[in-house]
């Protein structure tokens, strides 16, 4: 009987990770394959009609596509033979973006139809005058905006490119090497991501300080409004913020292994985004990034590039040429809803720690929830939560900075369940 029940249980087991796992399959419409003459390595869109494309062509031409139709259809829209490849675009709107590439920066105020060359003479670094390779470019609205390239630089402009405060990176507290990636936010802000670590600048660029170091390739940050943004390490490590970048929270390792590599990340809202791999792989988190679920929308066929609009438009595309198009969120935010079936306290991480640690809980119930840390002693030295929750998985930071360091105890209370675990700071 025992054996019937087992096998019964695995049936069903498997029967719902593999409807589980064709369901999440089918979250991805594919809507276009570009021509093998083309190399995509970028992607922007303003709204869920109006994008372009970046790369390069035969030649190799840096080449600009464009799509009116939602990723339907697409044009080429600007060839340049005097430079080999676009490496990013980035739209403010449906008129005015931007395209950066080897040597090369340009700058369009009708949508594409016409591309006008910004002239190196804007760009006096101290290692050389004019522009490397350049990586990035974002802009916060049509006058604020980054440019990042190799050799480590850096360009603001405040004025919409017409000039640039440019700068070799070089933070007070630390070393950045190769700048991936430079996004702009408000008010001067702006944070930059490379080999090392993660810096910021509240002054439009012209200091820098490290605010996460760590011996990791961070290749892209994602950043919504109101301070929020996470930021993505090649061997896929999410970081997240919610202060513009001044400080940091350990989120997730999404893998493990140190075959595969994360490539970008992208987020729509401050529960919904995504991160893809070179192995074809999508992660997709509905909860701000503690917990992710993953499937493969391109078989052995690495993932490039993702990027979202404004209006819940969101697509990928890999190393194929293949575009695909998230689908409606409604039935699919549904889908993934996943409420714990127990009360948890799991351990904290990082464990030892200093000065702040995370600490994860689960509950299944509508509840009244109490986290509390106290001393060897038995003394309450601080209350991190007292509120009543719905249902799910939660995750709270103790900043133990003002204490000594030590043995510590935190307890999570729920309704009749009560549990401790023990942690250490060390100064």
């Amino acid at each position: 009987m025992k054996k019937l029940l087992l096998v019964l249980m695995l049936t069903i087991n498997f029967i719902f990770l593999t409807q589980r796992l064709d369901a999440q399959n089918e979250l991805w419409d594919k809507i276009f394959v570009f021509p093998e003459n083309y190399r995509i390595y970028t992607l922007s869109f303003s709204d869920s009609l109006n994008g372009w494309a970046g790369g390069q062509t035969t030649g190799p031409v840096g080449v600009v596509l464009n799509t009116k139709d939602g990723g339907q259809t697409w044009s080429e829209q600007f060839l340049n033979p005097e430079y080999s490849w676009f490496n990013n675009i980035d739209f403010v709107d449906s008129l005015n973006g931007w395209a950066a590439g080897l040597h090369c920066l340009f700058k369009t105020s009708n949508g594409g139809k016409e591309w006008v060359r910004v002239a190196d003479s804007l760009f006096d670094f101290d290692i050389y005058r004019g522009l490397s390779d350049l990586q990035s470019v974002s802009f916060a609205d049509t006058a604020f905006g980054i440019i990042t390239g190799t050799e480590s630089t850096i360009a603001i402009t405040l004025d919409g490119g017409n000039t640039w405060n440019c700068s070799i990176i070089n933070p007070e507290n630390g070393f950045i090497d190769t700048v991936y990636y430079g996004v702009v936010l408000s008010a001067g802000k702006a944070c930059a991501t490379g080999r090392g670590g993660v810096a910021v600048s509240a002054d439009s660029g012209k200091t820098w300080h490290i605010t996460h170091n760590e011996d990791r390739s961070y290749i892209k940050c994602s950043f919504i409004d109101n301070g929020y943004g996470w930021v993505l390490s090649r061997d896929g490590q999410i970081q997240k913020t919610r202060d513009y970048g001044e400080s940091w929270i350990f989120c997730k390792q999404i893998f493990e292994d140190e075959v595969d590599c994360a490539v970008d990340i992208s987020f729509l809202d401050s529960l919904t985004g995504w991160v893809i791999a070179n192995n074809g792989v999508i992660w997709q988190t509905n909860d701000g990034g503690y917990n992710w679920l993953s499937s493969t929308i391109s078989q052995d066929t690495a993932l490039a590039v993702i990027t979202s609009a404004t209006n819940n438009a969101t697509f990928v595309l890999n190393e194929a040429n293949s575009l695909f198009k998230y689908k409606s969120f409604s039935a699919i935010t549904e889908f993934f809803k996943k409420f714990p079936d127990c009360y948890q306290l799991c351990h904290n991480y990082p464990n030892p720690f200093n000065p702040s640690t995370n600490i994860k809980y689960s509950i299944p119930t509508k509840s009244m929830v109490k986290i509390q840390v106290i001393d060897i002693n038995g003394n309450l030295l601080e209350t991190l939560v007292d509120r009543l929750q719905e249902p799910g998985d939660y995750q709270i930071m103790w900043d133990a900075s003002r204490f000594s360091s030590g043995i510590y105890f935190y307890r999570l209370q729920a309704g009749d369940f009560f549990e401790a675990r023990k942690c250490l700071l060390i100064k």
